[in-house]
This record gives C-alpha cells, sequence and structure tokens, in this order.
C-alpha cells in the first residue's frame, strides 16, 4: 500500500483512563493503516475497545499517546447502531439534516440528497416519517444521511445489530452495495465474524483489553469480490470464520 493510497493512518495510537477503580488503560500502541476506497472491519472480545477505536479517529476522545493522519480533508460520517431519525422530520428532511448544520451551499447539497434518495430507492417515501419504515428503510436513510455530507471516510459501529437477524442480512448487503458504489472508505465495528468476513477487505482482530492487534486478515476468495450474502456461501468463508474465532477466543 502506497502513502498515496493511504485514507487512514493510525501510528502508536494509546489510550489510558481514569475510574473509580483507578487508571485503566484501553488501548495500547496500535498501529495500521486504511486504504482509500478500502472496507475494514475491527473485531475482537466484548470491551476491548473496538468503539473506543472509532470515537478517537472521529475526533470524540483524545488518545494518551499516538497519533491519527487522514487524507484529504478528513471529512467523517458516523452511523451508530441506531439509526436515530428524528421522528417529527420526513426521510427527507432527516437526510438533509447534516448538510442543515455544515455550512456550505443547501441548494447543492439537496441535489445531492435527492439524487441518493432516487439512486437508492427511498424517493417516493421522501415525505414519510421514520416511523411509517422499516427498519431496513431507516438504515438506509441513516446512510443516506451520512453521504449526503460527502465524507471521505465511513465510520459504522455496530451499525446492523439492532434489527433482527433476517433484516440484519438483508439491510449489511444493501448498504455494502451502497458503499462501494459510492466509492467510499469504511472501517466497520462489530461483534459478528460472519459479518467482518463477508463485508471486508481486511479484518483487524484486536486482544482483550488492553486492545492490541492479534492479526490482521486480508480476505480474498477465489471467485472473486461478491456480495455479502453470497461470499459466505464460498468455500473460503468457513476457513476465515474459523481462524478469527479462535483469536478472539470467545471464552475469555
Amino acid at each position: 500500500m502506497s502513502e498515496q493510497n493511504i485514507m487512514v493512518q493510525v501510528s502508536n495510537l494509546a489510550l489510558t483512563y481514569q475510574s473509580a477503580e483507578g487508571e485503566i488503560e484501553a488501548i495500547r500502541d496500535l498501529s495500521f493503516s486504511v486504504a482509500d476506497g478500502e472496507f475494514v472491519s475491527v473485531i475482537g472480545p466484548s470491551g476491548c475497545g473496538k468503539s473506543t477505536l472509532l470515537s478517537i479517529i472521529a475526533g470524540l476522545l483524545s488518545p494518551t499517546a499516538g497519533e491519527i493522519r487522514l487524507a484529504g480533508d478528513g471529512s467523517i460520517g458516523y452511523m451508530l447502531q441506531k439509526d436515530s431519525l428524528f421522528p417529527w422530520r420526513t426521510i427527507r428532511r432527516n437526510v438533509l439534516l447534516g448538510a442543515e448544520i455544515k455550512s456550505g451551499g443547501l441548494r447543492a447539497a439537496e441535489e445531492y440528497a435527492d439524487s441518493l434518495l432516487k439512486t437508492y430507492g427511498l424517493w417516493e417515501f421522501r415525505d414519510c416519517f421514520p416511523g411509517q419504515l422499516s427498519g431496513g428503510m431507516r438504515q438506509r436513510a441513516a446512510l443516506i444521511r451520512t453521504l449526503a455530507v460527502r465524507p471521505q471516510l465511513l465510520l459504522l459501529d455496530e451499525a446492523f445489530s439492532a434489527l433482527d437477524y433476517q433484516t440484519r442480512l438483508a439491510v449489511a448487503d444493501d448498504i455494502y452495495s451502497i458503499i462501494r458504489r459510492e466509492g467510499k472508505t469504511a472501517m466497520m465495528v462489530t461483534h459478528d465474524i460472519s459479518e467482518a468476513v463477508s463485508l471486508s477487505d481486511r479484518v483487524i482482530v484486536l486482544t482483550k483489553r488492553p486492545a492490541v492487534i492479534k492479526s490482521i486478515y486480508d480476505i480474498r476468495f477465489a471467485a472473486g469480490r461478491k456480495s455479502p450474502l453470497q461470499c459466505r456461501e464460498e468455500p473460503e468463508f468457513r476457513g476465515y470464520f474459523n481462524q478469527i474465532w479462535r483469536d478472539i477466543d470467545v471464552h475469555v
């Protein structure tokens, strides 16, 4: 990976914080990079600091040591577990929320947001309220809201976990195709090994706290990259799943 292609560079990142029990080391000496257009998942035991890592990259937390460098204008879109759509705003007004807050030309933002709604099947629901849509459609609207401000990097923190299993599979497939079509760089935190393997170009496995990198897997399928649902049927899928399962050590 050449330096010109690197979107995110994490170098010697560490975080220690104070609690009622004293000083807690959450993250220790993490270093990795994410290429432009790459989809990278971060997985590890519960409480190991995966979401904390995303918060540091997003600038919501300050690390104790190390640094993060973002290419380009450093713009970030953050998609959380819940869609967080305002129930009193229509889908279109929800999608435009970020553009309204961000300074710049609202007219151009409206045109772009409308094009996203049309391209990804929500235009006919633009005047509906979130309560009138299914969970999967609301998550798609949340992604379009995130994309509408044209971020260079997307951060997804357990973005599908609030959905039932069947819906989760369909929505992951749907959102993956949108991210790929829009050419975005994405980092996703998940507890779901199958999700990580089926969506990602690479999977970073963290240890229990203090989190260090245990392994990094380049996910390659002999038949080439397909949809996440199709990737789950490929012969290599089970091998990746088993290796990551052993790395995480689910009994810890």
